[in-house]
């Protein structure tokens, strides 16, 4: 539209040239001239071969940001019918829980595993020749297994207790049971290893550690491999908990919440765009139409003046006749 307001203003206020040589006061337009000045021919030519509807191509436009909108509200809509079955799947009748402070919690992840590394490493410093730096790799090793272990509990086994299909809550169940054994099992061989690190200067081998597991689990040679024991379990459950904070609890809502959200904050924000851009189009739109108002009123002022020329005009003609006839009125009068 602004295209065409803008044309409509340059031919008001266009040369004045476009009309036949003539004597009269409203003289004919010259058509050809005309043409030529605004190069239809050629625009015309130009515009059907980019099979353009319009001079200034704004059809094409707009039809390629109607499909954009178009296809954001297809997905926004898709997102919420699908958020809507998941909750009705699952017989959900709250919203998602969308935890904001995902760093922070990756930072304690990250920081359990670093403080259990530098005590895992002051606890085997005693059998290892090299000190603090010599028990710095079972450590580290040590503690990502066992912080991991409670990371993928809480991320793959935790959530399925709630789920609501009976063998998905199943597999939760089996999966707690087997985090249980796992986590006692991992601190007690962590708590043996130690024992077995000391009593042999570091040189510790798979069969003695089975053995010691399976004739006395709970007896531990050194009260402070027992602490590492504890310090070991209590890390592991923070882990689990930290971890378990980073989703909604419910396995999948989570996801299929965020991807609603995001759908619906795209199309919020496209139709924000869409709106913004119409503002604009109508304030130009007004400013074009302004100003057409204000040549219109200057043309009907040149109007109004050729009006009142043209009296004039015929004011003249008719005393122009009327001298004309003077002297055959004045001729009965003369001797």
């Amino acid at each position: 539209m602004s295209g065409l307001l803008s044309d409509l203003v340059q031919s008001l206020t266009g040369s004045r040239e476009g009309v036949l040589p003539s004597a009269q006061v409203f003289p004919a337009i010259d058509l050809d001239q005309v043409a030529a000045e605004l190069r239809l021919d050629t625009r015309g030519r130009d515009d059907g071969q980019a099979n353009l509807p319009l001079l200034d191509g704004s059809f094409s436009e707009s039809a390629a940001e109607s499909d954009v909108r178009a296809e954001i509200e297809r997905r926004a809509s898709r997102a919420f019918q699908e958020f809507e079955a998941f909750r009705a799947a699952n017989r959900l009748d709250r919203l998602p829980r969308l935890p904001k402070g995902v760093a922070l919690r990756w930072m304690v992840i990250v920081l359990l595993v670093s403080i259990e590394s530098v005590m895992n490493g002051l606890f085997f410093a005693e059998g290892s020749e090299l000190g603090l730096i010599g028990g710095v790799a079972q450590a580290v090793v040590l503690s990502l297994f066992n912080v991991g272990l409670g990371f993928s509990f809480a991320r793959y086994g935790l959530p399925y207790l709630r789920h609501v299909n009976p063998a998905l809550k199943a597999f939760g169940g089996l999966a707690t049971a087997s985090y249980v054994v796992c986590i006692a099992a991992l601190n007690l061989s962590i708590g043996h290893f130690r024992d077995l690190f000391i009593q042999h200067q570091g040189a510790v081998t798979l069969p003695d550690l089975a053995d010691r597991l399976s004739s006395g689990p709970f007896d531990l040679a050194d009260a402070r491999s027992l602490i590492l024991v504890g310090l070991g379990v209590a890390f592991n459950l923070i882990a689990a908990v930290d971890a378990s904070g980073l989703d909604d609890p419910y396995p999948g809502y989570g996801s299929v919440g965020r991807r609603k959200d995001a759908a619906v904050a795209n199309y919020a924000d496209q139709r924000t765009r869409c709106l913004t851009d119409l503002k604009a189009r109508r304030d130009d739109a007004i400013a074009d139409m302004s100003q057409i108002v204000e040549e219109v009123r200057t043309k009907d002022h040149d109007v109004q003046l050729s009006v009142n020329g043209l009296a004039r005009l015929h004011q003249q003609y008719v005393a122009y006749g009327a001298l004309g006839e003077l002297p055959h009125s004045a001729s009965p009068a003369l001797p």
